[in-house]
């Protein structure tokens, strides 16, 4: 059980650079205008974040893919760009936990079948 839980692991250590990347992922860089006749400039999350308060209408933002590292991630295509850090850092931790916990799950149809085990894994 135990080289099995270790060989789980490795095979999956790619979980935890996807939890350290969520938990410090750089901001990125936007182009925004507040009507269809402006060119897009540069601006921040939180002018972005403001205008969206104000008026959600107002603005137009894309992001900037000439920018180096610019990233078109869940966190942009999602929408969290005004959701507070805390939040989005906790999205991310349920995932990577809730995979750890789900390699418990993995030997259960093994040891008592899979009746029995989706009968478990459905009345919890």
């Amino acid at each position: 059980m135990f080289a099995i839980f270790i060989c789980a692991l490795l095979r999956n250590y790619g979980q935890l650079s996807i939890y350290l990347f969520g938990l410090n992922s750089d901001p990125q860089e936007y182009l925004c205008r507040t009507s269809p006749d402006e060119p897009f400039t540069q601006c921040s999350n939180r002018y972005i974040c403001h205008m969206r308060e104000s008026n959600p209408d107002g603005i137009e933002y894309i992001l900037d893919q000439d920018r180096v590292g610019a990233l078109a991630n869940w966190f942009h295509t999602r929408d969290y760009m005004c959701t507070p850090r805390n939040e989005v850092n906790s999205i991310v931790s349920y995932s990577f936990t809730g995979f750890a916990f789900g390699m418990a799950l993995f030997f259960m149809p093994d040891h008592f079948g899979r009746k029995k085990s989706m009968n478990f894994l459905l009345l919890c």
